[in-house]
């Protein structure tokens, strides 16, 4: 896109000084929906690339896509109904093989597999922990889970921990890699089960409402956001009191959740109205919502790219999102939301937002970096950092208020 096609595109938020959260919506990206293998599951996005993965249960094949290109550039065969899949944080893909009870571990990049472990029944979600490189595997039709040591060679199965009721039903895993425990939900008890990795047992059973079918972790608050089918809501659970803290309702049918663009953010997806809602973590209330997404399924957000991938069972295909349009600005020592005073320095938070990264490296500070500007109620903020997914400013001395904040693509739209 050339300067001046960029320069007419602005994205204005709302921040709040010393009156409530400062939150944010631009409108989102149109879905860019492209062809997959038959019946897709699960997805995933890989840490270290612009790859993602959809697995396709009807033809036993998984689908590589590049996200900024939004195109299928390879398939992986002979890869037994896969469902859930991850990546750790070097790259391989962690596939889980719902009829063959296992689960196949896959160097991406390579297009090789790696090896196949024999786990529980039915193994449907699939989560690594980033620091110990041990994949937690729910297995649907078993009281277990299963513990893979993926970086081993070949891949091994270290244990698998039994104790969880009614066995039917256990749909998705989340990890925490700092308290060192998985959330495993369980949609037949309307349960949250926490699995102590450290000494490999079930640690809590947490009540939250009906059928849950999904779980997903925002490490940096703690927070556990689980997807209750049947009740249409999302539970927000305090991982550090196992608590459920907040309940969002009137989301109908939700089928899976996924974290977004910053800890400010979950993605949700619902079944029966066809869209991707944006829940808002400490509101606890939806705050945008994407269209058009007929039986959305799984989803997964890249934070390097900013883009979201989410699965279309019913049509064979999968959506690219390039930009949800988010955009939260908390306080930058802190990383609390609420108000942010004049003068303070803000760090807001998004997808698209540059097309590099970039520090100031003397003052006084610029009012433009890499090419990417910022006004907060139409003044000019000087920057001290930019990124993709974050910028840093400094908020003018404006008074009490409401005010919207507008990242510019293009240092032309702010006058020094």
């Amino acid at each position: 896109m050339g300067k001046r096609a960029r320069l007419v595109q602005a994205f204005a938020w709302m921040l709040a000084f010393y009156v409530s959260t400062s939150s944010a919506r631009a409108q989102a990206s149109t879905p860019v929906v492209i062809p997959v293998g038959s019946f897709p599951q699960g997805a995933a996005t890989d840490p270290v690339s612009t790859t993602a993965l959809v697995t396709n249960a009807g033809d036993n094949t998984v689908s590589v896509i590049d996200l900024v290109n939004a195109r299928v550039t390879a398939t992986l065969v002979n890869i037994p109904t896969p469902a859930g899949v991850c990546f750790n944080a070097s790259g391989l893909a962690v596939v889980a093989n719902r009829s063959n009870n296992s689960v196949t571990v896959v160097e991406v990049a390579a297009r090789r597999i790696l090896g196949v472990v024999n786990v529980g029944t039915a193994p449907i979600g699939v989560a690594v922990h980033p620091g110990s490189n041990v994949a937690v595997v729910a297995n649907s039709l078993g009281n277990s889970v299963s513990l893979v040591d993926v970086a081993s060679s070949p891949p091994r199965l270290l244990a698998t921990i039994d104790g969880i009721p009614n066995a039917v039903g256990i749909q998705s895993v989340a990890v925490d890699p700092d308290l060192n425990v998985a959330a495993v939900a369980s949609s037949t008890t309307n349960s949250l089960f926490i699995v102590d990795l450290a000494s490999r047992r079930i640690s809590r059973q947490i009540p939250v409402e009906q059928s849950p079918w999904s779980v997903a972790i925002e490490p940096s608050s703690k927070t556990a956001v689980v997807a209750n089918l049947n009740s249409n809501s999302v539970s927000l659970i305090d991982l550090r009191t196992y608590t459920v803290r907040a309940t969002v309702p009137s989301i109908p049918t939700p089928q899976a959740v996924a974290i977004g663009p910053s800890a400010q953010s979950a993605l949700v997806t619902t079944g029966t109205n066809a869209t991707l809602q944006v829940v808002n973590l400490p509101a606890a209330a939806v705050e945008t919502t994407v269209s058009n997404l007929p039986n959305a399924g799984s989803v997964a957000f890249h934070p390097s790219t900013g883009r979201t991938i989410v699965v279309l069972p019913n049509s064979n295909s999968a959506a690219v999102i390039a930009s949800l349009g988010l955009f939260s600005s908390v306080n930058a020592a802190s990383f609390a939301g609420g108000p942010v005073a004049p003068s303070s320095i803000a760090s807001g938070f998004g997808s698209s937002l540059a097309a590099s990264t970039a520090w100031a490296t003397a003052v006084p500070l610029p009012w433009a970096l890499a090419d990417v500007s910022v006004r907060v109620g139409g003044v000019p903020a000087p920057l001290f950092f930019v990124s993709p997914q974050q910028v840093n400013y400094q908020v003018p001395r404006l008074g009490a208020g409401t005010y919207i904040v507008q990242v510019f693509p293009g240092a032309q739209q702010v006058a020094s």
